[in-house]
């Protein structure tokens, strides 16, 4: 009995059509029911909505087949250079199979590790590509159910430099719970990270409210789980910190917004 997890594998796999029948059979069946069924649509669906393409034909690098065959082209003539017309009948004899077909075997047995080796690669690629989507895909309709509450507004975050950084705070008036989701901001060092702050109407007060690093793409989310009142908040704004964050801001501001 396959687990969830080898289970969502299988039906990557069979989005591809990288199964033998038996499992593409097994796959199948798992799409009987309605949660395999749900996953392999919207696996499909974020595939099919990428620049990426994994409905070509993986193929062999020609170099790697142009050597093989090579290889194979060779042992052939090799095997008509020790063997006459006339002597034809020694073809049947063990040693020429012993001798020549084993060299011609193990050229094909190493074309198909290559070709094994490079499928796998791409495999564990698209494999992972998967994984992302997926996860950016839950993120984000997180975020579009939290922000369609009624009770939710939303701070615009500006650059407060030339760079196209921005961000957009949720904000629950009533929980004074919220989500920030940035995009564009550089990647840090693991040195640093990035801080949000919020700003006291009467400016005596800076709260922290987390520490983040944002991804290679530049985007990140951010849940924060109790934020002040909004009626008690002048400002909103994010600087770059050391690692750990600090307890009031030293570094330079990256975005803010105001309320």
């Amino acid at each position: 009995m396959r687990s969830k997890t080898e289970i969502h594998e299988l039906l990557n796999l069979y989005i591809f059509g990288a199964l033998d029948p038996a499992e593409k059979a097994e796959a199948e069946e798992y799409l009987k029911n309605p949660e395999f069924l749900s996953y392999y649509k919207e696996t499909r669906f974020l595939l099919d909505h990428t620049a990426y393409s994994y409905e070509e034909e993986l193929q062999v690098p020609e170099n790697i087949k142009s050597e093989i065959f090579l290889k194979i082209e060779e042992t052939s003539t090799l095997a008509d250079e020790n063997f006459p017309a006339d002597q034809s009948d020694n073809i049947l004899r063990p040693s020429f199979f012993n001798r020549y077909g084993f060299a011609i075997a193990a050229s094909v047995v190493g074309f198909l590790l290559i070709y094994t080796f490079t499928l796998t690669q791409q495999l564990n690629v698209q494999s992972t590509l998967i994984a992302k989507l997926q996860s950016e895909y839950e993120e984000n309709h997180h975020f579009v159910d939290f922000v369609s509450n009624p009770d939710v507004f939303q701070i615009k975050l500006a650059a407060d430099d030339q760079s196209k950084a921005v961000g957009n705070l949720a904000w629950n008036k009533t929980s004074n719970d919220a989500m920030l989701y940035v995009s564009n901001l550089r990647e840090l060092p693991d040195e640093n990270v990035y801080q949000l702050w919020v700003l006291h109407k009467d400016n005596s007060v800076i709260e922290a409210m987390g520490t983040f690093n944002v991804n290679p793409d530049g985007t990140y989310m951010l849940t924060i789980g109790c934020m002040p009142k909004p009626s008690d908040t002048k400002a909103i704004y994010i600087t770059m910190e050391p690692e750990g964050g600090m307890p009031e801001p030293t570094g330079n501001k990256y975005l803010s917004g105001y309320l």
